[in-house]
């Protein structure tokens, strides 16, 4: 069986075909068609005869079907001796195209739009066709958010300024290149003058800035000064003392607890209760070297929870920072921790912000 032939429906055609000697190895040439001897079965339904004779072509033959007998979405034409047999039978699918009854419902003779009567029946970028674009990326979404700017409203004043010459007006208040170049030429000089003289004023010019730069650097001499009296050893607690409200182990983050006993006593430690957000400073009465063991003078607000923040504060002169207790030489403002020291009426008070350690005067 050849393979399946494609007609368009409902349109007569001419099917050419062969045919073969009974032993299927030469063809057979000298056969005489009968009408009987071909049929048309449309649409796996009876099969009739068809309502033409086979042709001889000579070594081949034909048969033309006409337009009723194309009107089927596959159809089989059966061709068989009638009579003694004299060739092999044969039989040729056919199926269809460019109707909705078709097997295929695209028409391939439209070069234009293929059947598809959604389309407009006219070439891409003709008159009536669709729209395309030269250099591809067409956004119509983006061009008709565009087009719905220009209003009806807007259009009527665009028109309105260029009908009354206003517009032109407008234009021809823009200074020209030369125009500018003569402008820049004559004022150009008194411009940078005034520039120079911004430049050497006592009050905000360079002489002026050069005086904050040179407070500034004194200030940071005395904030030098300042770290060099304090020292500090942050730390948090360990609580292994549970019924005690008085009595914490410390670990130290930043600079290295003392190994001498009572190293800190009388001296500022001060207690951070993150889930509440309160600060809470106390005196240390007593210190255990070996263990890194305080004992403060008055009871906490707050319970005390592993992992509770500290930070003590000792002068660097002190007794015991000289007799080697207390934490290594770092300065306050060295520390990467979230503490810094700012000056009050009593001394120093420890206080949360972000970033790096600072102290202010």
């Amino acid at each position: 069986m050849q393979g399946v032939h494609l007609r368009k429906y409902g349109v007569q055609t001419t099917i050419d075909f062969e045919v073969y000697e009974v032993d299927g190895v030469d063809l057979r040439v000298d056969w005489v068609p009968a009408a009987s001897d071909c049929e048309v079965m449309k649409d796996e339904g009876a099969s009739t005869q068809c309502t033409n004779t086979a042709t001889d072509e000579g070594s081949t033959y034909s048969i033309v079907l006409t337009a009723t007998e194309m009107q089927f979405a596959r159809g089989v034409l059966k061709i068989v001796d009638a009579a003694a047999k004299v060739f092999l039978d044969k039989v040729i699918v056919i199926e269809t195209y460019g109707h909705a009854s078709a097997m295929h419902a695209m028409d391939f003779d439209d070069a234009v739009r293929g059947g598809m009567t959604a389309l407009p029946n006219a070439v891409a970028d003709g008159a009536g066709g669709l729209p395309i674009s030269d250099a591809g990326g067409l956004d119509l979404d983006t061009k008709l958010a565009n087009t719905n700017e220009v209003t009806a409203a807007r259009m009527g004043a665009l028109t309105d300024w260029i009908n009354g010459g206003r517009l032109d007006n407008l234009l021809d208040a823009i200074p020209t290149a030369v125009e500018i170049q003569a402008e820049m030429e004559e004022n150009g000089a008194s411009f940078l003058d005034t520039i120079r003289d911004e430049l050497a004023n006592a009050t905000d010019g360079l002489s002026a800035l050069k005086a904050l730069i040179d407070a500034a650097q004194s200030d940071v001499t005395l904030i030098k000064a300042i770290t060099d009296w304090q020292r500090s050893v942050s730390g948090t607690v360990v609580v292994n003392n549970p019924g005690t409200d008085t009595i914490f182990d410390l670990t130290a983050v930043i600079g290295t607890l003392s190994a001498n006993n009572d190293a800190y006593n009388n001296m500022v430690i001060t207690f951070f209760d993150a889930s509440g957000g309160v600060y809470e400073t106390r005196k240390v009465s007593a210190f255990v070297g070996a263990s890194g063991r305080v004992t403060i003078d008055t009871a906490l607000t707050f319970p005390v929870q592993d992992g509770v923040d500290t930070f003590i504060l000792w002068n660097k002169y002190s007794p015991t920072a000289a007799a080697g207790g207390g934490a290594t030489a770092q300065e306050v403002h060295e520390y990467d921790v979230s503490e810094i020291v700012t000056e009050g009426q009593a001394g120093y008070e420890i206080q949360q912000r972000g970033g790096r350690n600072s102290i202010y005067t």
